[in-house]
Parts: structure tokens; C-alpha cells; sequence
């Protein structure tokens, strides 16, 4: 018998409003430790509202707590001991090496100007090898292109080794090899029981990476469950407008989208 997971996020009735416009509305949700969730639904639905809200970059109603404690009353600097975070923007605005860039994720943990720790060091090595970064850890990161800068990125979100992570849109710019090393990785933190929510559009990797699925609408939380159950044809035309191809492989459900219908709504 599977013994229980241990609940390490709770959401209840988060609200955000952005003006008059209600972005997301009464959501409740439960992460566990040691799982990959993806958070799948169309460009605006409130996936990326909800992990800033939760970041405390965006005002909300509600309640949030992260192993018991109170989210929105922990101070940053131990937030960011808690939860490592990587927006969608991709922008390097000061000239600093890769090395460099991905140590600044180690930033939660140390003081002032004190040298990085034998912990900081190995932190930051198991990042760069793990988003391929080895060859360019003493280039500028402002000379890469938009992929390695994405990697580079993802890298400094690895290195605070945070027990949960929030990803919005990680694959974006990344190459097949590197999207699927990338989801690699948030499985392996799994394994060794830290969380991972990824916001993802690619619903192939979605289906084929992620232990569960919430899928946004306008707000509100549509379906949650494993990925097959969220991602059937009638939610698929409900929430995308599309049709789907599904097969079964030795990796996984496969789960990609074919067509799209000419309401875009069914």
C-alpha cells in the first residue's frame, strides 16, 4: 500500500482582481511533497496570476500555507527558502557570467558579502549540469541566445533548492532535447520529494511528465486529476477549441493536438 503524501501547499478561495476584472476566483488546491503538477489552460486564464499571487507580487483574497505556516506572512528572505520561482521573462539587463547569474540563486542562503559555501558551490554545479551549461558557465549571459539564456535562468531557479518550485512556462524557448531534460529534472526533484509546478501549453509534455493536472478556465479551476482524466476530447474542446490525437506509448500517454474547430469553442 502506497503510504500518504505529505500536503505541503494549501489554497483555499484565492481571489485576484486586476482592476475591475476578476483574474481568478475562489480557487482551492493542494500540493503534495514530492509530486510534478502541471498547470495547463488557455492564455488568459489566470495561471500566471495565480503563482504571483501566491509569490506575493500581486495583491489576493484568501488563504495560503506553505508546511503549516501562513504563506503571505512569511518574511521574504525565508519565503524564497521555500519556494524558488521563475517568471516568464527572460531578460538578463547587466552583464554578469552564467556562473555567476546562477549562483544569485543561492542568494536566500547567504549573508552579506560572504564567499559561497561548500553547500552554494555544489548547489550551483548540480544546476549548471543539469540545464548543459557546463561549456558556457564563463560566458556572459547577455551574448547567449534566448534558449541558453532560458536555461540559464532555469539553472539559478534550480540551485535555491527550495522544496517547491513555481515554473511559468519553462519550456518556452527551449529545444525538444532541452524541454524534455528540463522535465527530467522536475521528476528527479520529485523522486527526492520536493514540488514542482510547472505552468506548461505544450499539453504533450504535460501528459506524458505530470503526476497530476490543474486545468485553469477563465479563472476557476475546470478539472484537476491525473493526466488522462483532465485531458479528455470534451476538455479539450470545451477549454481549447481543438481535438486531440491520443495514443499510448512506452514513455507514457501521448496526448497532441490536431485540429482546431472554427468557433473555437464546442
Amino acid at each position: 500500500m502506497t503510504p500518504p503524501r505529505t500536503k505541503l501547499l494549501n489554497v483555499e478561495k484565492l481571489s485576484v482582481h486586476l482592476g475591475k476584472r476578476q483574474v481568478v476566483e475562489d480557487l482551492s488546491f493542494d500540493l503534495d511533497a514530492g509530486e510534478c503538477v502541471g498547470l495547463i489552460g488557455p492564455n488568459g486564464s489566470g495561471k500566471s496570476t495565480l503563482m504571483k499571487a501566491l509569490m506575493g507580487l500581486l495583491p489576493s483574497k484568501g488563504a495560503a500555507r506553505i508546511g503549516g505556516h501562513d504563506l503571505f506572512a512569511i518574511a521574504g528572505q525565508e519565503r524564497a527558502r521555500r519556494i524558488a520561482y521563475l517568471p516568464q521573462e527572460q531578460q538578463v539587463v547587466w552583464p554578469i557570467s552564467v556562473e555567476a547569474l546562477v549562483m544569485l540563486g543561492r542568494a536566500p542562503y547567504r549573508s552579506g558579502f560572504a564567499p559561497p559555501s561548500p553547500d552554494d558551490v555544489a548547489a550551483v554545479e548540480e544546476a549548471i549540469v543539469a540545464m548543459d551549461l557546463v561549456e558556457l558557465r564563463h560566458r556572459s549571459a547577455r551574448e547567449l541566445s534566448g534558449g541558453e539564456r532560458a536555461r540559464v535562468l532555469i539553472a539559478r531557479t534550480l540551485a535555491q533548492q527550495t522544496p517547491l518550485l513555481f515554473a511559468d512556462e519553462p519550456t518556452a524557448g527551449l529545444d525538444p532535447a532541452h524541454q524534455i531534460a528540463l522535465m527530467e529534472t522536475f521528476c528527479a526533484m520529485a523522486n527526492n520529494g520536493r514540488t514542482v509546478l510547472a505552468c506548461l501549453h505544450d499539453l504533450a509534455l504535460a501528459a506524458q511528465w505530470c503526476d497530476r493536472l490543474l486545468l485553469l478556465d477563465e479563472g476557476r479551476i475546470l478539472a484537476a486529476g491525473a493526466p488522462l482524466d483532465v485531458l479528455t476530447p470534451e476538455n479539450l474542446s470545451t477549454v481549447y477549441g481543438v481535438s486531440a490525437f491520443f495514443a499510448d506509448s512506452d514513455h507514457g500517454p501521448v496526448v497532441v493536438p490536431v485540429r482546431r474547430y472554427r468557433d473555437n469553442r464546442v
